[in-house]
């Protein structure tokens, strides 16, 4: 029965995606206005030197590589009418510690209806399927629907209100849910050069298959509740062009989860196919829960007509409710701690086109280098995410 009920959940998210593609698709057929309709493309190859690829503090280090392909096609279909189709291919593999080695397919589709003078409405899909080469029983499939309605208040004020519906699948793995909620944003423009933006969701996210545990003599046993989580988030955004060739974007976001999710600790380097020590078992209540808040920093300016640097930066703290801190032997701190992490992130990426004058001879149009640099920091009591992570990357991304 759980097969197919699960077979049965994947044929709704592919009918409901199906039908809002074939609703965007048959728009030309509804519409007597002039169409205009847009093909697009681009491709990206990256090579990365990765001085932590785990983020943990193992410190593995390793050269990687990544490829990306997008297809696209934005059509209009009047004045009040447009829509979008996308298709992302992604892939990312590194030589040595590969267990992490993926590859993605994308699809996107978007619905954009102006309704009078005072109204939008915008009708969102994606499907996404995830794929570890190397960790196949965490492989994905992601389903998500999010219509949305803006109101123009005032000439430079909006206020936008939506649902949002999400169904990730584990075909061989436990960990499937089902997430709804809503999303609230008021957006204030001051001028061509400022923008504020105020936004929040609040979601509830349900665990088909994963059940809360309990304990026995040691033993783990299964209860019939399942896990269940609540998540609110809440972000400010400041949008800011300080001059012609530099802009500014500063946020603040608010996030916290509650879950009533637990989890068995079988004790230190143990697990269920090795437990070699008994009575050090232990149940950890609201493992999953937290709360966080993060500040961040991005700039964007403009170096000449061909080249421009982009820098970013974020620090977050992170406290959970009841996830207890261990030690570098896998052995919960004494006195006890809850795990709690401060990061520190800093980015910069130097972005230049090639001129045409040196690609005329070539069937490459169009052709950028990226040369990026990223430094994390993640400072934990708990030591296995006691981390830093450089990474150094080199593109190429051609498009047309």
């Amino acid at each position: 029965m759980l097969i197919v009920s699960k077979n049965l959940n994947q044929i709704k998210m592919y009918t409901v995606l199906l039908l809002l593609l074939i609703l965007i698709l048959g728009l030309p057929s509804l519409s007597l206005a002039k169409m205009t309709h847009k093909l697009w493309a681009d491709f990206s190859g990256e090579v990365v030197y990765d001085d932590n690829v785990y983020k943990d503090s193992t410190g593995y280090m390793d050269i990687g590589y990544g490829l990306n392909l997008a297809l696209g096609l934005r059509s209009k279909f009047s004045r009040y009418t447009f829509s979008r189709l996308q298709y992302r291919f992604g892939l990312k593999n590194f030589s040595k510690y590969d267990l992490e080695n993926q590859n993605s397919h994308q699809f996107d589709g978007l619905l954009k209806q102006r309704l009078g003078n005072f109204f939008t409405l915008d009708l969102n899909g994606r499907m996404k399927f995830s794929q570890l080469v190397n960790a196949s029983t965490y492989n994905s499939q992601m389903f998500l629907g999010r219509p949305s309605l803006e109101w123009y208040v005032f000439d430079h004020t909006t206020l936008t209100g939506g649902y949002i519906y999400e169904k990730n699948i584990y075909p061989d793995y436990d960990l499937d849910y089902e997430e709804r909620g809503f999303l609230v944003k008021l957006g204030q423009e001051f001028s061509l050069y400022t923008y504020l933006e105020f936004s929040g969701s609040s979601q509830i996210r349900d665990y088909s298959e994963r059940s809360l545990y309990g304990i026995d003599g040691g033993s783990r046993t299964v209860t019939d509740e399942m896990r269940k989580d609540e998540i609110i988030f809440f972000e400010t955004r400041l949008s800011q062009d300080i001059t012609h060739g530099v802009k500014m974007e500063l946020k603040y976001q608010h996030s916290k989860l509650d879950s009533n999710g637990n989890y068995f600790d079988w004790g230190p380097k143990q697990w269920e196919e090795e437990n070699t020590t008994f009575d050090d078992e232990r149940l950890v209540r609201n493992y999953y829960s937290y709360q966080s808040n993060e500040v961040s920093l991005k700039t964007r300016i403009i170096l000449d007509r061909d080249s421009y640097l982009r820098i970013g930066g974020h620090y977050q703290n992170r406290d959970y409710k009841g996830r207890l801190a261990k030690d570098k032997n896998d052995k919960f701190l004494s006195p006890e701690e809850k795990r709690k992490d401060k990061q520190i992130f800093i980015s910069a990426d130097w972005v230049k086109e090639i001129s045409k004058e040196i690609l005329k001879d070539s069937p490459i149009e169009n052709l950028e280098i990226k040369i990026g640099y990223s430094y994390e920091n993640n400072q934990s009591n708990d030591s296995l995410y006691d981390y830093s992570n450089n990474i150094i990357s080199i593109s190429l991304t051609s498009w047309f």
